[in-house]
């Protein structure tokens, strides 16, 4: 369940997610075609999928997850900068 609070500059919101992370959100206009609008339509949380495949792509993200499991491998814990 996530709550939302309108900030008064009303530039965008902020989330409370699981109760536990405050999360900024920004807005930004994605143009779709015909064809990706249908697929989009499709997706029940357009948004937070886009933001998850733009994590998925972002290289430098990737490096550092590949640096947790090789520390959570060799100690049987997550880096506490990961978590």
């Amino acid at each position: 369940m996530q709550f939302r609070l309108r900030l008064q500059q009303k530039i965008g919101y902020i989330y409370i997610s699981k109760g536990v992370r405050l999360e900024y959100m920004r807005k930004k206009l994605v143009v779709l075609d015909e064809e990706t609008y249908e697929l989009a339509q499709k997706k029940p949380n357009f948004s937070e999928w886009v933001r998850s495949m733009l994590l998925l792509h972002d290289e430098r993200r990737k490096e550092q997850d590949e640096i947790a499991f090789k520390i959570w491998k060799e100690t049987g814990e997550w880096p506490e900068w990961y978590v």
